[in-house]
């Protein structure tokens, strides 16, 4: 996918495309290394309590609730260049 961007010029969806992919990795490697580093808690200690409404369960919501009509309607604007791209390499959608 990167080679065909580079090679149709599509250097904004590149941008995007990169971007985004640095951020999933540094997610990812964040919930990683915290899980590998974090003590074993000791059976004698209390459960925490229930966790509680936070700003960024609303932000994932608005995510989810934003994210699935684009997923279903697939507007041209955001799905022109990728089909542009996967149609280079002789993908059809």
């Amino acid at each position: 996918m990167l080679r065909g961007m580079v090679h149709a010029g599509n250097w904004l969806v590149l941008g995007i495309f990169l971007s985004l992919l640095m951020v999933i990795f540094i997610g990812m490697s964040r919930a990683f290394l915290r899980m590998l580093q974090t003590p074993p808690l000791e059976e004698a200690q209390a459960a925490p309590a229930g966790e509680r409404f936070h700003l960024s369960h609303a932000v994932s919501l608005y995510v989810l609730a934003v994210s699935i009509p684009i997923a279903v309607f697939q507007p041209e604007f955001l799905f022109g260049p990728l089909r542009t791209i996967l149609e280079q390499f002789g993908y059809f959608l």
